[in-house]
């Protein structure tokens, strides 16, 4: 296991299977929008966290994109350093699961009636993750008669 991360957090990012790389870039970009606004107000890495009664290596942390933060702390952030909260998130989109998407489909392809447990047990993620993205797929018309 990585230095540093919990079984729970471990587990988590494993869930993600090929997706994850999609979400690290977020992370990227998210942190180094952070880092910009940061330090056009003139504000330490340390500052900021005191600010906002946060630990400095939580600041970089997002910065570094190897943190995901939650709303609360999102907020705070941005009001910290002038900015609202779309400033810090602007230009980034949610992500789509594109390598899993992928892969659902070339399996539903090949196996017409595959089941939602057979496509999570050959592509080795979570019934849930893959449910997940099936049913989103379905919406989108992507996954017709499954």
């Amino acid at each position: 296991m990585a230095p540093g991360k919990s079984p729970a957090g471990r587990a988590r990012e494993v869930a993600l299977g090929p997706d994850k790389p999609e979400r690290d870039e977020l992370l990227r970009a998210f942190g180094q929008t952070l880092k910009r606004h940061r330090t056009l107000a003139g504000l330490t890495q340390r500052t900021l966290a005191e600010r906002r009664l946060l630990r400095a290596d939580e600041i970089s942390h997002l910065e570094q994109g190897t943190r995901i933060p939650n709303l609360l702390v999102l907020l705070l952030l941005a009001d910290a350093i002038g900015a609202d909260d779309g400033e810090l998130t602007g230009g980034l989109a949610a992500p789509t699961r594109r390598a899993t998407r992928k892969q659902i489909l070339a399996l539903v392809t090949q196996q017409p009636g595959i089941s939602t447990a057979e496509l999570a047990e050959s592509l080795g993620l979570p019934p849930f993750y893959v449910s997940q993205t099936a049913r989103q797929m379905h919406s989108y018309i992507e996954l017709v008669g499954w």
